[in-house]
Order: C-alpha cells, then structure tokens, then sequence
C-alpha cells in the first residue's frame, strides 16, 4: 500500500450521492473543489469515504469498494465485492482507515462492524454495535470513535464492539461525517460535518466547540488525511523552487507549511533571511536551507537546490535547395542544468533531437523547454534558394465558331515527370489530367503542383473567336406570274476568311451559286466561313412580277361534253396566282344549274343527273386577283351536242 507524504497530510474530503468534494483552504473554510466521482461506473452510487496517506477508499451502496491514488484518478481499481457468510452486505455507513492502512466499515443493516485488510482481500466480522451508526468514524489517538445514539459520540471497543460506550454529546449537531486534520506539534483538530455545516469539536476535552463554516454541498460521508489517529506537527506540503532561466543567477522561491498556528509561524532562509510569506527572492543558484518554526520546541528543516534552467540557444538554419529538393533544417544548442532539454517545432509532441530536417519553405516556431519549468520561443522563417521554373509549355485552343470549345493543356518539359504532376483550374480540384476542354473565352487562373511539394501559378487568356466582317453581293430575279418558281438568287461573298459557302434548306453551296426554282416570297440564307462558322445571314424576297394577262380568267364561249379532249367541260382558265375562284352557270330560266370552287372539275352539261340541252347558257365568274382585290366576271356559253 501507499503510505502518505508530507504533500497530502492536511486534506479533508467528503461525498454527496454522485461528487467527491475536497475542502480547500486554510486553516479551514469551506470552500470546495469538485473532484468528481473518480472510476465508480454508477455515478449516483457513491457512499461512504475512508482515507489512508495518500489513497482514498470508496463505496458503493451496493457494497463495491474501489481504491484510487489522490492526484491519479486513472490508479482507480474495483477492489472487492464486500461479501460476508450468509450474503453480501446491504450498505456501508460509516468507514475509516487504521494506521496499517487497514479498512473499518459498519453495516447499516446488521450493525456488524467489519475490518478489511486490502493486502491480503480479507474480511473480518468483528460483532454488531450497541448502537445504530447515524455517521462516520476516525481514530482518536488509537480510540475508534463514530457518530451513533443520536446527538452524540462514541467509542467503539475493537476487542468487543458490542461493549462499546457513548464518549462525548454533540447536543443539536447529528454528524454523518467525522474529520481530522493535523493540529500543532502534540494533537490534531476534530470537525464534524452535518448537512452541509461544518462543526469543531474537542475530544481531549470532550466539548462541542461549535459551528466553523457553511458548504454549498450536502455530504454524505467524509474522509481525511490523518484520520487514522497520526499526529503530525509542521510539514512542509511544497516548495516551489523554479528554474533560473535565461542565463540569471539569481531567482526566486516559495515555500508552503502547514501547522494549526500556521498565521504565527515563520519562514528563514539559510539561517539569515526570515519572513512569514515564505517568499524569498534574488536567491542565488545553488544548495539552501529552510527553517520552518511554530515555537522554539515545535519545527522542521528542509534542504533544496535552486538549479541553472535553460539558457539562451543558438539557431543554424539551412534553406531547402528547390520544390524538388525540400531538404531544409533548423539545428539548435541549448544547454540547461535541469535536463532534459526538449525541443517542439509548430506545437508537434516535443522531441530530445534538437534536429528538425526535411523541412519546406515557410515560417517555423519552436520551443525548448527542460524539467524546470524553462522555456524559450522564437521563431524561424525558411525560404528557397532556388525557384525552379514552369514545369511545360501551355497550350489554348481558342474557341470555334461557338464559345464552348475552347480548351488549355500543359505539355510537361521534363523536368518533373507528367506522372508527379496536377492541375487545378480557377481555384477547383487538382486532377491528373492535363488539359481543359470545352473552355469558354475568358481569364483563366491555372495551378500546376508536383507531388513533391513544387507548385505554380499562372493567368491565361482565351480570346473569343474572331467573325470578321464580310461583304455581299445579292442577285434576285423575281418570278413571273405567268411561270410558277421562275425566281432565282445569286449570293457573292467577299471577305478575310474565304472560303465562303452559302447554305439554304439545309443544303451548302458554293460561293457565287445561283439559286432557283424560286417562287416570291421571303428567303433566308447563312453565309459561312473556312471554320464552318455562320458568320451572316442574308434575308431577301422575292416579289411576283405581273403582266397583263396574270390579272385575268379565261372562259372559252362554247363547249361540247361528251366528246372527249379540253373542250368537253366548261371551267375557268386563269394563271396560278388567282385564287379563290367561283363559277355560277344559270339556264335560260334564271335557274342555277351549276357551281363549282376553283378545286372542282368544271361543268359536263348536265344538272340533277339529266344532261341538259344544246342552247346558250348564262355564267359568272367571282375570284381574288394577285393583288388581293375581288374581281367578277359574267358572259355566255353555248353548250353544242
């Protein structure tokens, strides 16, 4: 078992259900540090506390009893399930350590008071109590006390514990918790903690001294240091002895100690120097005393050494050659007498080595420290010593009549293998590919990285495709009224970037191609260059050209059905520009015999089946002329049999 040093001998400690509270503070208060509740996996299952030296004992309602080094929560181990014949024990309410680090328990239930020794995991019942335990236990001296019966407490007879005896009243004050703590150099002092009030009193004179202080916390159970009886005079718990750093040779220190009169001790320093701080500054390096005093019969010496920490360091760079050669270092000397000297290059885990090679270009801060506590920051810039130049040569394909078929590569020269290299266009992901097609004109930001760290920047421009302008001669010949698709057009361009064609319907033709079969109306041409590009667009008409008869009809004055040939129905002869016409054919009698649209056959000569006889007939002509206008027409036929 761990035996506790001077460093731990004035701690009180107490639980709520789920938090392990320390008291801090001298000589007491009841100001808390919240320790947490260490390794006991149900964190709303603590019990009852115990302490020995410097390891706390815990348990559990359910009786698990775990041991944890102060200052070591990962030391926590599960020691036992407390288990007795006839069935393990149902809850702990009181506990304590004796001064061979043996463990005290009662059992709230049975009342049986059980010793544990967790050297061997063996578990004594030593009998039941007279009384119900209502709190904790201590050792006064090597009396075991507990606060039972009440308002009181008593002394437990270890060799007969049903034989135990009330030892002194706490009237008003029923403790769950007893504390001690070291006193002056003959005796320690008492407290009992019930709820979360904290109360002095006096075993030696068996009086209730009364309240000290008031805790945020409720406790369950408490623990201290010197709880197993052990009667302490001054200690000296730290002595802060820093490093001299820097190259001084002088410093300062601090000395802690711990005793019940502590506000009237004092403090000297290799037998000369005497204050009741502790503090002590322009301490040369070297071998010291310190004499710590309560009164003439009451205290205690320590010998120290104020030791050189780090002094300042010296720095060799060396710039890495290029991007393909990162081969960059920073060595540093430093010497402390508090070694080891340790070295941290951008906050990366500290090294012995006071070598950082491989290094890049940039700025670099370390720091050394050694055991002292020393340490010196500074920071290192490294740069290339040569800039190797743009890997290749780059390519731009610039835009083909349309703005989405440009394209940039990179044709490596060699002096980094295409394999190590990658592009990034605009700030986008690096690829392996070289080349960027279906670009758009515009600006371009490239960056070409090697996988050995080079890398590189550059701007390119695409320039949109150039359309020159052209010249054009246009040759119609209109159609006539009297031929239909008799127009024709001639396109004759003329320009920077010949050869032209013309393409029409779809179809391409030759510069200077004369287009016909052409009837009126309105025409649209693409004229484009030797890339393909349609660099114009013609748009021309072609109007009818009418002559007198385009505006007329023809009715011939006499027909002869029945006998074959042009002449053997009577209709409207008219040119193909005439449209919406109508032919009306009436007997002598004024009766309408016949009507036909310009779509219909013309007339045989008969009506309602019956031919109709030789004779003279009467008719009418309505239709629409080239020019849009109504026109009628009216006349007479002989129809001959």
């Amino acid at each position: 078992m761990l035996t506790c040093g001077s460093a731990c001998a004035q701690r009180m400690f107490f639980n709520s259900g789920d938090i392990v509270y320390e008291f801090t503070g001298a000589p007491v208060t009841c100001a808390t540090n919240n320790l947490g509740h260490f390794c006991v996996p149900d964190t709303g299952n603590l019990s009852s506390l115990a302490c020995h030296g410097d390891t706390l004992y815990i348990v559990t309602s359910q009786s698990e009893l775990y041991q944890v080094v102060l200052g070591s929560p990962s030391s926590c181990r599960d020691m036992t399930n407390i288990s007795i014949p006839g069935g393990p024990l149902t809850g702990i309410t009181a506990m304590t350590c004796d001064k061979n680090g043996l463990v005290y328990a009662v059992d709230a239930t049975s009342l049986d008071l059980y010793r544990y020794d967790p050297h061997t995991n063996i578990l004594d019942i030593l009998g039941a109590l007279p009384t119900y335990p209502d709190g904790d236990m201590l050792f006064y001296q090597d009396t075991l006390l507990i606060a039972a019966g009440g308002f009181s407490i008593w002394w437990i007879d270890l060799a007969q514990p049903s034989a135990s005896q009330p030892f002194m009243a706490t009237p008003g004050f029923g403790f769950e918790s007893l504390l001690e703590l070291p006193g002056d150099c003959l005796r320690n002092t008492f407290y009992g903690l019930t709820g979360n009030q904290l109360v002095a009193f006096d075993p030696y004179t068996r009086t209730l001294l009364g309240p000290v202080c008031t805790a945020t916390f409720n406790g369950l159970d408490g623990a201290s240091t010197v709880e197993d009886g052990t009667v302490l005079g001054p200690i000296f718990y730290t002595l802060a002895v820093p490093a001299v750093c820097g190259g001084a040779s002088a410093g300062s220190i601090q000395a802690f100690a711990s005793a019940a009169t502590e506000q009237s001790a004092t403090y000297t320093l290799d037998g000369s120097l005497t204050n009741s701080t502790g503090v002590f500054s322009n301490v040369a390096v070297g071998t010291h005393s310190m004499h710590f005093q309560i009164s003439p019969t009451c205290f205690v010496d320590t010998v120290f050494m104020l030791k050189k920490g780090l002094s300042p360091a010296a720095y060799q760079i060396a710039n890495p050659q290029d991007c393909a050669n990162v081969d960059g270092s920073i060595a540093i000397t430093a010497s402390s007498g508090l070694p080891p000297v340790l070295f941290s290059l951008d906050s990366a885990a500290a090294q012995t080595s006071p070598l950082f090679d491989h290094l890049g270009p940039g700025q670099y801060t370390l720091v050394i420290t050694d055991s002292g506590g020393c340490e010196e920051d500074t920071t290192v810039v490294l740069a290339f010593q040569h800039i190797l130049g743009f890997p290749g040569a780059i390519t731009i394909d610039s835009p083909v009549c349309v703005p989405n078929n440009a394209g940039i590569g990179l044709v490596p020269n060699g002096v980094i293998p295409a394999s190590m290299l990658t592009v990034s266009l605009n700030g986008g992901s690096f690829q392996q590919a070289l080349t960027f097609p279906g670009l758009t004109s515009g600006v371009y930001d490239l960056r070409v990285a090697g996988t050995d760290g080079c890398s590189w920047d550059t701007v390119l421009t695409i320039p949109p495709y150039p359309i020159d302008s052209v010249t054009l001669s246009i040759d119609p010949v209109n159609p006539i009224c009297t031929a239909l698709n008799s127009g024709a057009l001639k396109i004759t361009v003329q320009g920077g970037q010949g050869p032209y064609s013309v393409a029409f319907n779809n179809m391409s033709f030759a510069n200077g191609a004369t287009f016909d079969h052409l009837g009126p109306g309105a025409y649209t041409l693409l004229v484009i260059n030797k890339d393909g590009c349609v660099v114009d667009t013609v748009h021309t008409y072609l109007r009818l050209d009418a002559t007198p008869q385009c505006d007329q009809v023809y009715i011939p004055n006499a027909f002869t059905p029945g006998r074959g040939g042009d002449n053997s129905l009577f209709r409207v002869i008219h040119s193909p520009y005439i449209t919406q016409v109508r032919l009306r054919v009436y007997n002598r009698y004024g009766t309408l015999i016949f009507t036909s649209t310009d779509v219909q056959p013309g007339w045989d000569g008969s009506f309602n089946g019956a031919q109709q006889p030789a004779g003279t007939y009467v008719w009418t002509v309505e239709y629409t002329n080239l020019e849009n206008l109504a026109k009628r027409a009216e006349g007479t036929v002989i129809l001959i049999r």
